[in-house]
């Protein structure tokens, strides 16, 4: 079973997919992928509302981890209604906001809280910020951050975006914390490099905290309007193409088929519990 996480549905740029599941779903058909766990993320459009909606149009297809700011005076408040009123079992965070993850008076309240509404999945995005995002800091992303937050909080599954990259010495000093998982969405711009670095991972982590991510965007379709312009064949396309991208760099590993289904889709299944009971995953 094919299940990413990292989804973003939603074309860079454009208008916020309201009125386009239907094409989404066909482009995940097309593409082979099962189910998807979509992170939101402010820089790409990909908000609260739109995660929402996705997972209760499409509730066997979509799970969910909305994007809180700690800098939101609303956020705990926010959480629990996204717990309690729409069944969401994680949250997404993005320090290149301006903050670190690490940050006690800041931070702490939100897993807490995260605690308190059994939302054990925080997906944190610990990566190179983007250079189209003038307002994102690339400071706050650094991947040893999380080292006394999942040291504190345990029961707290935490999700790194791109494993960290390009700072992926940081990511291996946090092997030794259970609840530490790896998001190996494919880096498109170093291809060369990538296997390598997900073999140094496979080493450190194991194959049961490494999750695949997929976090191609719809495609548009040239010369048409922006509103009704969805190419949902070439979004498919691109969807596929990094599913049979990371199968092919698991096989060049030798990664077993066990462990590859694991990575594939069954860790974030485990997870996200489909979301249904949220408890605690035991990390041994």
């Amino acid at each position: 079973m094919i299940v990413p996480v990292h989804g973003h549905p939603v074309h860079i740029g454009g208008p916020k997919l309201f009125d386009h599941y239907d094409e989404y779903v066909s482009a995940l058909n097309g593409a082979g992928i099962d189910k998807m766990v979509i992170w939101g993320n402010d820089f790409f459009g990909v908000d609260n509302t739109l995660i929402v909606n996705f997972v209760h149009k499409y509730p066997d297809r979509f799970m969910g981890a909305p994007q809180i700011s700690p800098f939101d005076p609303q956020a705990l408040d926010k959480m629990k209604k996204l717990a309690d009123e729409h069944g969401m079992s994680g949250i997404k965070l993005h320090p290149a906001e301006g903050f670190y993850l690490n940050d006690k008076k800041v931070m702490y309240p939100i897993y807490e809280q995260a605690l308190e509404l059994h939302m054990y999945n925080i997906a944190v995005h610990c990566a190179v910020a983007g250079g189209s995002r003038p307002k994102a800091s690339n400071i706050y992303c650094q991947p040893l951050t999380l080292d006394e937050p999942s040291r504190d909080f345990p029961s707290i599954n935490f999700q790194l975006s791109h494993c960290g990259w390009p700072l992926l010495e940081q990511t291996i000093m946090l092997q030794e914390r259970k609840n530490i998982y790896l998001d190996i969405s494919y880096i498109r711009v170093f291809e060369n490099v990538w296997e390598e670095k997900v073999r140094l991972l496979l080493i450190a982590f194991g194959p049961e905290r490494l999750l695949f991510g997929n976090y191609e965007n719809f495609a548009k379709e040239p010369d048409r309007d922006f509103d009704y312009a969805y190419d949902i064949k070439k979004t498919a396309q691109l969807l596929k193409a990094r599913t049979d991208q990371t199968i092919r760099l698991l096989d060049n590993l030798k990664v077993s088929k066990e462990d590859q289904a694991k990575i594939m889709g069954g860790t974030a299944l485990h997870l996200y519990r489909y979301n249904a009971t949220r408890v605690p995953v035991i990390n041994n």
